[in-house]
């Protein structure tokens, strides 16, 4: 009775039972490299082994700026390696100076001053006191991190005394159930790895996820790096990569023109993607497909076919079209996103980037209602985001901590200046339908601080929703995705001034047909 009693309690305070297991969105098999860390370093002279913490802090770089990790997996011994005295050294890993292995081998530089704290003064290099800073400092550490949604770059001290080398992995998950911390580890590609505390015998336990043992012995692991992915800072912020294989040289685009001068939702479209391998060796990839998101923000997949023969070993900088007819596209009215995409070896969706390695950008279909019932371009549960077309930044409120009257500005995507604009989702928005008969106008909302697009004078502000017409909008589409947006209270349309991170958007006059009023609005997440 007690404890029916303590849950009611429990449940009666509001009270949130902590998470006992938690993981972040990361997939060895899609998100780490598909090599092994075999890297012997300056070959010819000081032959130092390995470039763990290069690998893992890398990774983590590659989700953070959405850039997928190169394919590249040695399928077909393009890495040979290289013969130093009578031994065979680097192969299967990008060779030395290549831009893949040289990322790897400067980030790896970065880490070095996180590791000092390996070192263990004499009297205190103890299985016992190595067992219990991991339980009770490091483990409890790595859950606050994790449920803050930051990564850890981890260190594992070897399991011998004295012996000050080791290993770094990335940590993106935890069970409190058995003490277990799930690692992406470069000594075992493409696989998840678990480290579990095992308090019955007071040592580290690193294994398969099915449980099967590595072999590999550690005595302590110690957090190195605490890593925020909406945090640009100093030290992981400057190595954005540079470096993938598959990308879209441009956004999908649909090649047959409409019947009738509009595309009605249920008609077949044909479209066309082109893509390159930008990489120095070849990809391996099962399939290329494009994933279609609706007006509603629903995901749909259709296979695109390939114009090159083995997808398993497309080569270094070959380029070719995929197409896909699709019929009976589409279900209801609205702007509909074509997203290029391929499944990696593993079959696992991987969203491609463009030749800049930016993912923002989406394919833009607009399908129409063939009845005529076209009454509302968006929906009020949908979150979208507006960029300008004549800079391509996105439209954002000025960061100021949910103040009224803030200005709204274009900033380049994902901006995380300011005090509390971390989570970019300042620059996200719902688009409300305000509908009168067959009139629609939109009332325009900041998620993040849940005010409404608004004016003042000719300045474009947000405020509280007040319900007055200086808060009401009329969108008009000018094809492709882009539309102009009017002011109903005034009758003048939004404008940016200049491509400038920081500019204002103002109301210029009555006219829509200026480039510097075109805006692109396409659903986000």
């Amino acid at each position: 009775m007690k404890t029916y009693a303590i849950i009611i309690a429990v449940m009666l305070l509001g009270y949130t039972v902590p998470a006992q297991s938690r993981k972040l969105d990361f997939n060895p098999q899609r998100d780490g490299f598909h090599f092994r860390n075999d890297f012997i370093n300056f070959p010819q002279t000081l032959h130092t082994q390995g470039l763990c913490g290069g690998m893992a802090l890398s990774v983590f770089n590659y989700w953070r700026n959405k850039i997928p990790v190169p394919t590249h997996d040695n399928t077909g011994n393009y890495w040979p390696g290289e013969v130093v005295h009578t031994e065979r050294v680097n192969q299967g890993v990008p060779p030395e100076g290549s831009a893949l292995q040289q990322y790897i081998f400067n980030v790896q530089l970065t880490t070095y001053p996180s590791y000092t704290r390996t070192f263990v003064f004499p009297g205190f290099d103890t299985d016992e006191n190595h067992f219990n800073w991991s339980l009770n400092d490091e483990f409890p550490r790595i859950v606050r991190a994790i449920n803050e949604g930051k990564f850890v770059l981890l260190g594992l001290r070897n399991a011998h005394a004295g012996d000050l080398m080791g290993h770094q992995v990335l940590v993106y998950g935890y069970d409190k159930s058995n003490n277990r911390i799930f690692i992406y580890d470069s000594n075992f590609p493409d696989e998840e790895i678990h480290i579990d505390l095992d308090t019955r015998t007071h040592t580290l336990v690193h294994q398969h996820a099915d449980g099967s043992a590595t072999n590999m012995h550690y005595r302590s692991y110690f957090v190195a790096l605490e890593l925020d992915p909406n945090t640009v800072d100093g030290l992981t912020g400057a190595f954005r990569p540079g470096y993938t294989d598959m990308i879209a040289v441009d956004v999908p685009v649909v090649t047959n023109q409409p019947v009738s001068g509009r595309r009605f939702f249920g008609e077949t479209i044909q479209v066309l993607v082109h893509v390159k391998n930008r990489g120095a060796f070849p990809a391996n990839i099962q399939s290329f497909f494009l994933r279609a998101i609706t007006p509603d923000n629903r995901a749909f997949d259709f296979p695109l076919q390939a114009g090159s023969g083995n997808l398993s070993s497309i080569a270094a900088n070959a380029e070719f079209n995929c197409t896909a007819t699709i019929n009976n596209f589409g279900h209801m009215a609205g702007v509909y996103q074509l997203i290029p995409m391929y499944r990696n070896k593993y079959g696992i969706p991987v969203r491609m980037c463009y030749a800049d390695l930016s993912a923002g950008r989406t394919g833009i279909v607009e399908m129409f209602d063939r009845s005529g019932n076209n009454p509302a371009l968006f929906t009020a549960v949908t979150i979208y985001r507006m960029n300008v077309v004549q800079s391509g930044k996105a439209v954002e409120v000025e960061s100021a901590c949910f103040a009224n009257g803030r200005k709204v500005q274009q900033f380049r995507e994902n901006n995380a200046d300011g005090p509390c604009a971390p989570d970019g989702k300042q620059q996200k928005w719902h688009i409300v339908p305000v509908v009168n008969g067959t009139t629609v106008r939109y009332r325009i909302m900041n998620i993040k601080y849940n005010k409404c697009l608004d004016i003042d004078n000719n300045n474009v502000i947000v405020n509280n929703d007040n319900g007055r017409p200086t808060q009401l909008w009329a969108i008009e589409p000018a094809g492709g995705g882009q539309y102009y947006i009017k002011s109903v209270a005034n009758g003048t349309y939004v404008q940016v001034n200049s491509t400038n991170d920081g500019e204002a958007l103002t109301l210029g006059n009555s006219s829509s047909s200026v480039n510097n009023k075109l805006l692109r609005i396409v659903a986000s997440n």
